[in-house]
């Protein structure tokens, strides 16, 4: 209740890259934070990044894009009335860019009626719909006609919608990449809720679940003998790094901050 977690994880080894735990009930703004994270890390140029239509959002996938990340992201699908046919959904309704304008179902223009740096722009033709043989089907509300906005993000959701239909088959392996080790923890590692409280507290606690599901997938893909051999490599770095550590002067706010790092 109330932290949410966020994990990136390899599509070939399964191993968790790295993680966050936010208090945003959603998942909105997390894509971005998240790619930016593995980016930094490892040191990546060039990756692709799958994730549910929770993370469906303009300012972050325009993040994304300037991260030169590739985004396939479920498409949220927008509310239309529930008498009205599919056929005059708002997602049938196309964009012509070189028009800058909007072809409805029956293949009429709706030109914009705002200025091209708008935040929102509406498009819409009330002199066309009001003799259209199609308006009973269309149009619902008050207003005599139809309009069709488009934000300021309406390009790169176009981008990755695309994108998205042209690699469903990779879609559709999201679930067994992400999804399955938040399963491993809940019923193998026993991490069914967590035991502290503070955002910092509970980081911390994910991050000693999500290192036990890594040994565990490590040991398998390397063997036990050639993990500890590994680790035993590491653990002279560790104890130089430590002992630098011990010799200067930190401050509590410096050392608070240090244990947060996993």
């Amino acid at each position: 209740m109330a932290y949410n977690v966020q994990s990136a994880v390899d599509s070939k080894t399964h191993i968790i890259l790295d993680f966050d735990v936010s208090l945003n009930p959603t998942d909105q703004h997390q894509l971005g934070n998240m790619v930016k994270k593995v980016r930094d890390r490892f040191h990546l140029k060039r990756f692709t990044v799958l994730a549910d239509k929770g993370y469906y959002n303009g300012e972050d996938l325009v993040r994304v894009k300037r991260y030169k990340v590739k985004a396939i992201v479920s498409r949220q699908r927008g509310s239309n009335p529930k008498d009205q046919p599919e056929a005059y959904h708002t997602d049938k309704f196309q964009y012509d860019k070189t028009a800058d304008c909007y072809s409805c179902p029956a293949g009429k223009k709706l030109p914009a009626h705002n200025k091209k740096d708008a935040p929102r722009r509406n498009y819409f033709d009330k002199v066309v719909c009001q003799s259209c043989a199609h308006r009973g089907n269309c149009i619902r509300g008050n207003r005599p006609y139809r309009t069709v906005t488009r934000n300021q993000y309406a390009e790169v959701y176009e981008e990755v919608d695309k994108r998205t239909r042209e690699n469903m088959h990779l879609y559709k392996l999201r679930q067994q990449i992400v999804e399955h080790p938040f399963g491993t923890m809940k019923f193998g590692l026993q991490g069914y809720y967590f035991l502290l409280r503070t955002r910092r507290k509970v980081r911390a606690e994910v991050a000693l679940l999500f290192l036990s599901y890594n040994l565990k997938h490590a040991a398998k893909a390397l063997g036990f003998d050639e993990l500890m051999r590994k680790l035993g490599e590491e653990k002279h770095h560790h104890i130089a790094f430590f002992t630098r550590f011990q010799c200067n002067e930190v401050s509590p706010m410096e050392t608070e901050s240090l244990s947060c790092v996993s």
